[in-house]
């Protein structure tokens, strides 16, 4: 038998040729896209407002004053604003108020979400001391996210020009090759794990890095003492929950920061309470506000409403005996 290498060639090729065809083809059909990192400018449309203090609340009444009362004080950055979330009542804060007040036996209690998106520690400590003269909580609570001790941002928007620049590197839209749905899947895989590894290895460095990678994160501890050592100068004893990053929940990359802000709450001797016992496992994007922003959505802040619950009704009870 004589052998022909350049018609076995051909024929591999055309085969290979074939089977991609199929594969476009496949993909078209199934109406299949690339898993990418999609940027929108998304406008978020809330159902309430502001209040003179610029928070998202209302101005607490005479009955949310009143001594009878049992004031809770809830500090924190977009995650705990609701950043995404259309309605109050949907915030974990809100849902934590509403139940309160189902199982109090009479009890009345107040909650007052003193968030801002964007915000950090030293931020909160102006909040705090604006908000205690007029506003005494008998508990103040403290939920640091993971960025909170960085200069990060959370929503992709903030890396708009790193993800184009990620999609140039990797031809995502070439144009021999962006009309190609096979050829767009593979680019946009490499464009999304490239984006995770690094944003992954930002985080752990702010926190478990070099001195000069984690100075931001030395930085915010100072003002998360002051305000600590504010509260129990007026008889507060804070109490610290920790918002997991709503990435790869499923195979959680952030343990070890998780246990170095843990490190630090305790040597305040505030022991923090972790809410990613209550994330871990599931689905990512689905508790994400839109595609492109890893804000909590309503079911988030459920998840965190249920966590923090058994543990704020355990603290209050002997609040109003």
């Amino acid at each position: 038998m004589i052998r022909r290498p350049g018609l076995a060639a051909a024929a591999v090729g055309f085969g290979l040729l074939a089977g991609l065809a199929l594969a476009e083809i496949g993909l078209f059909l199934a109406g299949a896209d690339a898993p990418v990192l999609e940027v929108r400018d998304t406008r978020w449309v809330f159902a309430d407002r502001s209040n003179r203090q610029e928070f998202r609340e209302e101005e607490p009444d005479a009955r949310a004053l009143a001594a009878t009362t049992t004031r809770i004080l809830f500090l924190g950055d977009s995650v705990t604003f609701g950043q995404g979330i259309a309605r109050r009542e949907d915030r974990f804060t809100d849902l934590i108020e509403s139940w309160l007040n189902r199982d109090g036996g009479g009890q009345i209690f107040h909650t007052y979400n003193a968030a801002r998106s964007g915000s950090e520690p030293e931020h909160w400590l102006d909040f705090t001391r604006r908000l205690f003269p007029e506003y005494p909580p008998d508990l103040l609570v403290v939920v640091f996210f993971l960025r909170d001790g960085t200069t990060l941002c959370t929503s992709l928007r903030c890396h708009r020009k790193y993800i184009a620049a990620l999609k140039k590197r990797f031809g995502y839209d070439h144009p021999w090759l962006r009309y190609s749905r096979l050829w767009r899947l593979y680019s946009g895989a490499r464009v999304r794990n490239t984006f995770n590894a690094d944003y992954r290895d930002y985080i752990r460095a702010a926190y478990l890095g070099s001195p000069q990678q984690t100075a931001e994160w030395r930085r915010q501890q100072e003002f998360l003492r002051k305000i600590i050592a504010d509260a129990r100068r007026r008889g507060i004893e804070p109490l610290v929950f920790i918002f997991p990053l709503l990435l790869d929940l499923e195979n959680y990359p952030f343990d070890a920061v998780e246990r170095e802000v843990e490190r630090f709450f305790r040597s305040l001797h505030v022991p923090p309470i972790p809410l990613l016992p209550a994330f871990r496992g599931r689905a990512t994007r689905d508790l994400w506000v839109s595609r492109d922003d890893q804000h909590p959505n309503e079911a988030g802040h459920r998840i965190a409403a249920e966590a923090m619950y058994p543990v704020l009704r355990e603290r209050l009870q002997p609040a109003r005996p």
